[in-house]
């Protein structure tokens, strides 16, 4: 495993462990907004889901707001590429046994005020 893919798996888990998902939410929205040279990840979570949704959602906690990971941060990667990167990050995390509370709940991917792309719904 990369040290990438351990920091995102630990991230997104320890996001849960704090803050776990209100029963409301249905959706989690992965976002990626490029900041200069760099690429930032978030995500939140929505009661609904909709194409269209590219904004947080009522579940965002503070630690969901950046993937603090220098290895991350230092990727120079084309915008298709990081899209693809974090695709496979998201598709190993919801492999992980660990995971299987999110296998009801649907996950989008996309760039900031960009349509979302489901990867997976129930």
């Amino acid at each position: 495993m990369s040290d990438i893919q351990y920091h995102f798996n630990e991230w997104v888990t320890g996001v849960f462990e704090d803050d776990p998902l209100p029963h409301e939410v249905n959706y989690l929205l992965f976002i990626l907004d490029r900041k200069g040279k760099y690429y930032n990840l978030e995500f939140s979570g929505h009661e609904r889901v909709d194409t269209l949704i590219n904004y947080s959602g009522f579940y965002y906690p503070q630690e969901a707001q950046g993937f603090m990971c220098k290895e991350f941060l230092s990727l120079q990667l084309s915008p298709n590429s990081i899209f693809d990167y974090v695709k496979q990050l998201l598709f190993n995390y919801l492999n992980l046994p660990q995971a299987q509370f999110l296998s009801k709940i649907a996950i989008g991917l996309c760039f900031r005020y960009k349509n979302a792309h489901f990867l997976s719904q129930p």
